[in-house]
């Protein structure tokens, strides 16, 4: 197989099952394209192939041949990209590990856009639309969608820029370092094994098979019996090997037996009357030890909250307040509360 990357010829053996990731991060030693949810649903492992960009992590190895390939490394130096300017200088990142994927979909859709529509400053939606295949955990999407129509409507053509973070300089162009990037001597390979059904009961996990395959140091799993697994990804079994290939090998050979329960997609269809109980056992338990010693909140199948004191206004006290808002005609009110539930809060008058 011959391919080029970033204007350098690469002569390889096809290895299955690699993928185009595999070769980009282990073979060229190219960590800039970083791969996390290996199904091609974050987008953080796009690369260009001939101009089109493509999530590395689904892309065979083998689709690598006769192509020329752009990985973020390609954009660096003096060949910084207006997008990546953009990006510093409206804060379009955190911790950086999703970065270099948006700017290479940036960048493509920058091209496109330039080509077709000249400085024209494309709308939130069109950005949207563009960027669509990616995910950002730390939810830096309004700098993100801020940088790439400041972008593609001119103000980053000249090399001038601020960034607004010392290391941003270093994640726009993939050469921040995570500890996926490490690699010591004697380092194992991890791999977890996880639900491929929405909700199931598994009977028996049967590990044997993989613990004594070469090259396998651990295998482990969840020691719960009649473990239910709520959700598609849930992890519940996993090995440690000397290489990535020994270890996904160790994976397929672990034997899960699972009872198929039902299951439901979306909020409506998981609040009605026969919806199957998600935490059937839990509904008389608090949810965390906050709650104290008071009784838990009131389930609603499968909702719930916890109980939650908003304020100690007395009813006389509450009335004069309900009194002064329709004298005023206007209430304005801001609460900030560290908690995952919506804030509970309001005035009602009976």
């Amino acid at each position: 197989m011959k391919t080029k990357i970033n204007n350098t010829e690469y002569m390889f053996e096809e290895h299955l099952p690699e993928s185009a990731v595999d070769v980009i991060r282990h073979r060229c030693q190219l960590k800039g394209t970083n791969q996390v949810c290996g199904s091609g649903v974050c987008g953080a492992c796009t690369v260009l192939v001939d101009g089109t960009p493509m999530v590395s992590c689904l892309l065979p190895a083998h689709h690598l041949d006769n192509k020329n390939v752009q990985t973020i490394e390609a954009f660096s130096g003096e060949n910084l990209h207006p997008v990546q300017r953009a990006l510093m200088a409206h804060d379009g990142l955190q911790c950086g590990y999703c970065t270099p994927g948006f700017a290479i979909e940036g960048i493509a859709f920058y091209e496109r856009w330039r080509a077709e529509r000249g400085t024209e400053r494309p709308t939130r939606g069109d950005v949207a639309e563009a960027l669509a295949g990616h995910l950002c955990r730390c939810g830096a999407y309004a700098g993100i969608y801020e940088a790439l129509q400041a972008a593609c409507a001119g103000e980053f053509d000249s090399e001038e820029y601020t960034p607004q973070r010392v290391d941003a300089l270093e994640k726009v162009t993939g050469q921040a370092q995570y500890t996926t990037d490490v690699h010591l001597e004697g380092q194992l390979v991890g791999k977890i094994l996880r639900s491929p059904h929405p909700h199931a009961r598994i009977l028996n996990i049967d590990l044997s098979e993989a613990a004594k395959m070469a090259g396998v140091e651990a295998t482990a799993a969840l020691p719960d019996r009649n473990l239910i697994v709520r959700y598609v990804g849930q992890p519940f079994a996993g090995v440690a090997a000397v290489d990535e290939a020994t270890a996904q090998k160790a994976l397929e050979a672990i034997k899960v037996e699972y009872e198929i329960l039902p299951h439901v997609v979306g909020l409506d269809a998981a609040l009605q009357d026969d919806a199957p109980d998600v935490w059937a056992k839990q509904h008389r338990n608090a949810t965390s030890a906050a709650e104290g010693a008071t009784p838990p909140g009131h389930w609603n199948k499968n909702l719930r909250t916890s109980r939650m004191n908003m304020g100690g206004l007395n009813p006389g006290h509450a009335h004069k307040v309900v009194d002064n808002l329709k004298k005023q005609g206007k209430y304005v009110h801001a609460e900030s509360y560290y908690n995952g539930i919506q804030v509970h809060t309001a005035l009602k008058e009976k």
